[in-house]
């Protein structure tokens, strides 16, 4: 069957042509994706959320559901079916042969998709091109006030999780569905988190800041999510088993699928409470280990009857150490790792402690105005006159004869600086 509208496809260069086919839909795909998310965000705030923790974890769900409907199963149905159309056109009998061997071609998108996602984001997080010049533009162009210039100048870049962490979350899943039909996909797929991994941990620790506190919520939610993967991945296999009619693996998937299943409502009735509270045998066990005397190796013997009966940590092989993590691991040896409530509680000022959860209009006090100080004396005339109604002071910021406000931020703090409080 021929195209004639599409001849002109012909004319391109083979290289071009390669070069349009392999990388231009990933490219664009990695663009138009970036604008999913606002639109879920503004979408949760509408339908009513009540908090911007509840509006990252809407947008986590809402995005990675669109990650796996747009981004896997429509693109692998598409680049199986355009491969697919002549040929059951020409020899409709032969869908069910064609289905088999043509399907798990759709991972050469995938390959690229990952090549692109790892090399193209992952140096975009490291050198913060974008982030220089949007920085440099607002700072130059639309911080007209020492106040904006101080806060832009001070403030890190946020890191949004909620749509962060669905397209990593994603390729987890493109990875696990093409680890039995395609498991090159696998290796592409290592390299892109390794490099995810090198990237956003530098600018976690360094660069970036997280302004909403989920408490914990999202990283849970996304290796809940990985199972969709594992659930993709038995029904694909189930399929090309059906399709190839191999009894004897269609059986043993129907099994796993069913294990699978078992499994994720047993993990969720185990893990879904611990997620929002606290279980009360935590209680005695932090009170038991906050009574166990710390001798340091001093002294041993006279504490053996005092002191409760500690975990037995046995030598174990390395398979019934991944297994039994719950005994390795217990809550006195992993308690010592976090540090104690009363370390920070020690940094928080009573004032701060007893405004904790009051609402900033009850706590806030009145502004200060900060303008800056110029050479003809206008600013000190406006301190003596506002400065009867509200705060106001000229120190740390100069405007020059060219018009430009301009303050060094290495040499002094300026007047409406306020220390971090870290709840």
């Amino acid at each position: 069957m021929n195209y004639s509208e599409l001849a002109w496809l012909r004319k391109i260069p083979n290289n071009v042509m390669g070069l349009i086919t392999g990388l231009l839909p990933a490219v664009a795909m990695a663009i138009l994706m970036s604008l999913v998310p606002v639109i879920m965000r503004v979408a949760a705030k509408l339908s009513g959320e009540p908090s911007l923790a509840r509006v990252e974890l809407f947008t986590q769900n809402a995005y990675f559901v669109f990650q796996v409907v747009h981004v896997f199963l429509v693109a692998t149905v598409a680049s199986a079916a355009t491969t697919l159309v002549k040929e059951v056109t020409d020899d409709p009998s032969s869908i069910t042969s064609l289905l088999a061997t043509k399907i798990p071609k759709a991972s050469n998108f995938y390959i690229s998709y990952l090549l692109v996602q790892g090399l193209t984001v992952a140096s975009g997080v490291i050198s913060q091109v974008v982030g220089f010049i949007i920085f440099k533009l607002i700072y130059r162009f639309l911080a007209k006030t020492p106040r904006s210039m101080y806060q832009k100048w001070s403030s890190l870049s946020a890191i949004s999780w909620g749509s962060t962490l669905p397209v990593f979350t994603n390729i987890a899943v493109i990875g696990i569905v093409y680890s039995c039909i395609a498991p090159v996909v696998i290796g592409f797929g290592a390299v892109a988190m390794f490099l995810f991994y090198i990237a956003y941990r530098y600018n976690v620790l360094f660069v970036s800041d997280s302004p909403i506190n989920t408490k914990g919520l999202i990283y849970p939610r996304a290796l809940q999510q990985l199972l969709t993967g594992v659930y993709l991945a038995e029904f694909c296999l189930l399929g090309l088993f059906i399709i190839s009619k191999a009894s004897g693996p269609i059986v043993l998937m129907i099994v796993f699928i069913i294990f699978t299943v078992v499994y994720h409502l047993l993990l969720n009735k185990a893990l879904g409470p611990l997620l929002y509270t606290l279980p009360k045998s935590l209680m005695a066990e932090e009170s038991n280990d906050a009574e166990t005397p710390d001798t340091n190796g001093k002294n041993s013997e006279q504490n053996m009857d005092s002191s409760p009966v500690p975990t037995v940590h046995s030598q174990r092989d390395t398979f019934t150490r991944f297994i039994e993590t719950y005994i390795q691991y217990d809550y006195a040896t992993l308690r010592k790792i976090v540090p104690r409530s009363e370390t920070f509680h020690n940094q928080l000022a009573e004032a701060d402690a007893e405004n904790a959860f009051l609402p900033p209009s009850v706590t806030s006090k009145v502004p200060l105005l900060w303008v800056p100080r110029d050479s003809i004396g206008i600013s000190s005339e406006e301190i003596s006159e506002t400065g009867k109604v509200i705060p106001i002071t000229d120190e740390g910021a100069i405007l020059g004869d060219d018009n430009f406000i301009t303050w060094n931020p290495e040499t002094s703090r300026p007047p409406i600086w306020k220390p971090k409080i870290y709840y």
